[in-house]
């Protein structure tokens, strides 16, 4: 297995990964901001925009570890490619 497999082989894939993250965080703060003024507004008694914001931030949390901790400049993703080359059939 080669590094362009995971699609991270190269500095272009690394930027667009790390692009296609700050995006999706951009997207989630306006989205849940939407939510929590449409929420004050309507029926601010009960806080129904938590539940997506908290389903949804764990979404982002995973694609941050995905694309920061898990990425291509992580020990473990080095790791892993060490062992798929030693394997390699």
């Amino acid at each position: 297995m080669q590094t362009s497999d995971f699609g991270y082989g190269s500095a272009e894939g690394r930027a667009k990964a790390k692009l296609a993250f700050i995006n999706h965080l951009a997207i989630y703060l306006l989205v849940i901001g939407g939510m929590a003024l449409v929420n004050a507004f309507t029926n601010p008694q009960r806080l129904w925009f938590v539940w997506p914001m908290f389903g949804w931030g764990i979404g982002i949390l995973l694609h941050g570890l995905n694309v920061f901790a898990f990425g291509p400049e992580s020990r473990i993703y080095e790791r892993l490619l060490d062992h798929e080359r030693r394997h390699d059939i």
